[in-house]
């Protein structure tokens, strides 16, 4: 398998996982733990006899990466779209 193919493969899913942040913003914290929780939940079945094939790796990578990222990526976006000094304005 082409490096390049599994490159351009986990980049398309991180990069949908970081545009799905960047518009939909951060959605409430159980879809982003349920999203964390499944990419575990993917990524640590083992695939059935006649499925372990390189393709279904990719898809699995795929869907690992992606709902991982976005996952992940929610309190950091948090985290950048507020600013320490916000909360001391509203006493």
């Amino acid at each position: 398998m082409s490096a390049l193919l599994v490159f351009t493969v986990y980049g398309t899913a991180a990069l949908i996982a970081l545009a799905a942040l960047w518009r939909f913003g951060v959605q409430h914290w159980y879809w982003h733990t349920a999203s964390v929780a499944a990419a575990f939940a993917i990524g640590l079945a083992p695939l059935p006899e006649p499925w372990n094939q390189p393709v279904y790796t990719l898809v699995v990578g795929w869907l690992f990466t992606a709902l991982f990222l976005w996952g992940i990526g929610a309190p950091v976006v948090a985290a950048l779209h507020h600013s320490p000094d916000m909360h001391l304005h509203h006493r």
